[in-house]
């Protein structure tokens, strides 16, 4: 691989699948068995790029953002993890993850206000993109790059979230 980015490990820890792109700088989704060690191609839809991978907790699908040309916004993409053509389920958002349970997705969509600062949205959804829901939102100084983090805690009923300001992190 010509370059490796942001893996994911499945909930039983037997799996991981992370983005990466070839000797012609085109990314597609790879899963290898961590016992095994032998990745295997998951996407067949090469993309300018792909941002991040999210594992369902059943280890049967696999979220992914991506750029399919450069310039244009990433899209959310699932695919099973078994291979194929990724779907779109949302476009316009950064980086998906899954609820603990498996019954939702989330995701963040940024959207300018002023000019210096962005609002954060975080968002949920059904995994097929359908039934979308506003949880949260935070607004933070775009004239830093913007690093944002989150994850479902256990319980599938709280996230941790954590963003940057102009001092530093929080």
């Amino acid at each position: 691989f010509q370059s490796v980015l942001y893996a994911d490990v499945s909930a039983d820890g037997n799996w991981l699948v992370f983005p990466a792109a070839d000797a012609q700088g085109k990314f597609d989704v790879y899963m290898m068995n961590v016992s095994q060690g032998q990745p295997r191609r998951v996407t067949n839809d090469s993309s300018s790029y792909i941002f991040s991978v999210s594992i369902s907790p059943d280890a049967s699908t696999i979220l992914y953002s991506r750029r399919m040309v450069a310039g244009q916004p990433l899209e959310i993409v699932s695919v099973p993890s078994l291979g194929g053509k990724g779907k779109v389920i949302v476009e316009g958002p950064q980086a998906a993850d899954w609820r603990p349970d498996g019954v939702q997705i989330s995701y963040i969509q940024y959207s300018p206000v002023g000019a210096s600062l962005q609002r954060l949205e975080f968002w949920t959804a059904r995994p097929d993109g359908s039934s979308r829901h506003l949880e949260f939102a935070d607004t933070v100084d775009r004239r830093n790059s913007i690093r944002i983090s989150w994850k479902w805690l256990p319980d599938g009923k709280s996230v941790l979230w954590t963003r940057n300001f102009r001092e530093g992190y929080t």
